[in-house]
């Protein structure tokens, strides 16, 4: 007994040491997700899991706006409602509703795996042009050389990406990302919007293009009383990459008694998960991971203490140029244990981003009508963003588990005018039936702050910015998961 409390001591010292800027979910996902066991795999194995659940905001409105934005004032703003259709502050809905096959391509080769999985729930997956369902993995692993190097080709998720998103989704503890994980790394892909500009000369709208530092609307004149940053786009959406994207991976792990040590190194088309390349640049993303495994534990609840860094790096085309997007993180995470009262787990990771930063919409219209507002993009490599979460859980019996997470998110840290912070207190609860069935409970207590006021040179714009952070309401979900 003695012995196991000094792990866990020395599980959850590691965590704590790395809360400041250290990823979370210390499973082998780069083997789980795209490798079979040797010799006892069937040809086919189908699989999949559903998430069907309820959220709920209060609905706070808007009120206090001034100037232009003074007809926004009882609407509800886009991040009280929710998605992906942001039509209602609570619904029903099912989440994700996924169903695949893997296995081995027996009797062609015992050394080549597969693994497909198409999603047919409701989410921003499937809904990002039209509810449609999407194939969401699709890709060969040939083990010809594993003693050195195993590869993997197709569309899956990329090792270059944060713990929270390689993550597979079932295992996934709470029912949303972090802020920084959604915001930052969930990859958004947009055009840029025409229509009417807002020239930041004269703080008025026109019709027509007014030089390089425009900020354009969505579609139709006299549209949008707040103006964005200089070098901010508005623009539509058009898809998202889900932490996937479709190329070549070269990966591996070497086990030295206790010791596990994992690469993954990528190149990929850098475009969204239902599009072939939008450039001739691809991307680069890759990933380290040492892992200490108590009691040869396995599995995606394995026992262990791990430590990773990840980055991604490549080009975007937008608005007719092309952008640098580049994204890294590192962190640390800690389990010991699994249903049984005492289990613990504890998790850091840190994230940050260069170029391509995604603002979202905050509005449900731009001019108080049923014209949606469209989002804004940060394309120049000077926009930044940087964030972190902290983590942790422990079973109180045999089936429950409690668990809190904290995230922080600073968008836009080099824009003094519209940098922003998110911040999330997450209280969750789940009872596991089976380690295959369990019910998720989070409630999530968000503050948004407007940094920096000093930066704001036009007193009505201040007072509009405080008006709209102040209405960030709290969220509630419960989640039920079943794989099966």
């Amino acid at each position: 007994m003695k012995r196991k409390m000094r792990r866990i001591a020395v599980a959850l010292s590691l965590a704590g040491a790395a809360s400041l800027s250290l990823p979370a979910h210390a499973t082998n996902w780069l083997k789980l997700q795209g490798t079979q066991p040797s010799g006892v795999t069937p040809r086919a194995k189908f699989w999949g899991f559903i998430q069907p659940g309820y959220a709920w905001t209060p609905g706070s409105e808007l009120s206090g706006l001034k100037g232009p934005a003074a007809v926004l004032n009882g609407t509800r703003p886009n991040f009280n409602n929710i998605g992906p259709d942001q039509t209602s502050s609570n619904t029903f809905s099912m989440r994700r509703a996924r169903i695949g096959v893997r296995g081995a391509a027996t009797p062609l080769s015992n050394d080549i795996d597969y693994f497909f999985l198409a999603e047919f729930g409701n989410n921003a997956l499937s809904s990002s042009v039209g509810y449609h369902p999407v194939i969401t993995d699709a890709s060969v692993t040939f083990n010809q050389l594993k003693k050195f190097v195993r590869f993997r080709l197709g569309l899956f998720k990329m090792p270059g990406d944060s713990e929270e998103g390689l993550q597979g989704i079932p295992m996934l503890p709470y029912v949303n990302f972090s802020n920084v994980g959604n915001q930052l790394m969930l990859e958004r892909f947009v055009k840029a919007a025409g229509g009417s500009c807002w020239n930041p000369n004269n703080n008025a709208l026109t019709d027509g293009a007014v030089g390089s530092n425009a900020v354009c609307s969505g579609p139709g004149p006299g549209r949008n009383g707040i103006p964005v940053a200089t070098d901010g786009v508005y623009a539509t959406t058009t898809g998202l990459n889900a932490y996937r994207d479709m190329g070549l991976m070269a990966f591996n792990w070497f086990r030295f008694g206790p010791w596990e040590y994992t690469y993954g190194v990528m190149v990929g088309n850098g475009g969204q998960i239902d599009r072939l390349d939008s450039n001739n640049s691809k991307d680069i993303n890759g990933r380290l991971q040492v892992s200490y495994i108590f009691n040869n534990t396995h599995g995606p609840f394995r026992s262990d203490i791990t430590a990773l860094i990840w980055g991604q790096n490549g080009d975007r085309s937008f608005n007719g140029s092309s952008y640098q997007r580049t994204r890294m993180g590192f962190g640390v995470y800690g389990r010991y244990g699994f249903m049984r009262p005492g289990a613990i787990r504890a998790a850091a990771e840190y994230m940050f981003g260069k170029g391509m930063i995604f603002a979202g919409s905050p509005f449900a219209s731009v001019d108080g009508t049923a014209s949606k507002q469209p989002v804004t993009m940060y394309p120049g490599y000077n926009n930044g963003g940087r964030g972190f979460y902290i983590e942790s859980g422990v079973f109180v019996t045999h089936h429950l588990q409690l668990e809190f997470r904290y995230d922080k998110y600073d968008r836009l840290f080099n824009d003094p005018q519209n940098e922003r912070i998110f911040n999330s207190y997450t209280f969750g609860a789940q009872y596991f039936f089976t380690p295959k069935a369990r019910l998720t409970f989070n409630y999530a207590i968000n503050t948004l702050d407007v940094q920096n006021p000093g930066a704001f040179t036009n007193a009505v714009q201040l007072s509009n910015a405080e008006a709209v952070a102040n209405t960030f309401d709290n969220r509630l979900d419960l989640q039920m998961t079943i794989i099966f």
